[in-house]
C-alpha cells in the first residue's frame, strides 16, 4: 500500500471511531510522521505466526570462551526487532524468545548443571564487541562437532508501506490508536486498540 493510501486508512479509522471535525487535527503530516515510528511497536504485539519472517541463519558466527559449555553467537540483522525462531540440530525444539542479558537466567546457561541442554534451549540477546547485537547459544561440548543452526529468523523493522497487506487493517488501527492517545482522547484510543486485540486473539 502506499503511503498517501495508508495515511487515509488511517483517517477513516479515526473518523470511523470519532466523526466530526476533531478528526481535522489528524492532518496528514501528523499521521504521516507516526507512521514508521508505529511499525516495531506493533510488530512487538503480534504473534510470531504472522509476522514477516527474515532469515539470517547465515550471518556471521564466533565462538565464546567458556571452561564448561560451548557458546557462540551469531549476528544480528541490523534492524532486528525481535526473534520469531531460532534452533540447533541437537536441539529437541525452537526457542522463540531470548533471555535478557545479565539476568540469572543468563548467567545459567554458563554452567554445565544449569544450563537448558538440548531438552530445554535458551538464547539470550547479548551486545558483543565484534558483531554488535547478536544471539547468544548454548549446547554441550560432545554435542559441537555435528551441531549447526537449522533455523535462525526474526522480525525486522521495515518502512510502513512495507507491511505484509494481511497486517494492514490492523495496523490502520494501531496508528489510529496512537494518534488518538497523542490527542488525548483515551476512549477513542481504547477503542481503536480493541480492534487490534480482536486481530492478534484471533492469530493466537
Amino acid at each position: 500500500m502506499n503511503r498517501a493510501t495508508l495515511i487515509k486508512a488511517v483517517q477513516t479509522r479515526m473518523s470511523d471511531v470519532m466523526p466530526g471535525s476533531q478528526i481535522e487535527v489528524a492532518s496528514n503530516p501528523f499521521v504521516d510522521a507516526l507512521l514508521n515510528d508505529s511499525v516495531e511497536n506493533f510488530y512487538m504485539m503480534l504473534p510470531t505466526n504472522v509476522l514477516p519472517h527474515f532469515d539470517f541463519k547465515a550471518y556471521e558466527t564466533r565462538l565464546v570462551p567458556s571452561d564448561e559449555n560451548i557458546i557462540y553467537r551469531i549476528k544480528l540483522p541490523e534492524l532486528f526487532i525481535r526473534l520469531i525462531e531460532f534452533r540447533c540440530t541437537s536441539w529437541r525444539r525452537s526457542v522463540s524468545s531470548a533471555l535478557p542479558e545479565g539476568s540469572p537466567q543468563h548467567h545459567a546457561q554458563f554452567g554445565k548443571f544449569t544450563f537448558g541442554g538440548n531438552t530445554r534451549p535458551c538464547v539470550t540477546l547479548v551486545s558483543d564487541p565484534q558483531l554488535s547485537r547478536s544471539i547468544e547459544y548454548y549446547f554441550y561440548d560432545s554435542t559441537a562437532p555435528d551441531v549447526s543452526i537449522i533455523t535462525a529468523s526474526c522480525a525486522v523493522k521495515s518502512d510502513a508501506e512495507d507491511i505484509p497487506a494481511n497486517l494492514l487493517d490492523s495496523f490502520a488501527w494501531y496508528v489510529a490508536s496512537t494518534a488518538f492517545a497523542a490527542m488525548q482522547e483515551f476512549d477513542a484510543s481504547k477503542a481503536c486498540m480493541e480492534k487490534v486485540t480482536e486481530f492478534i486473539a484471533l492469530h493466537k
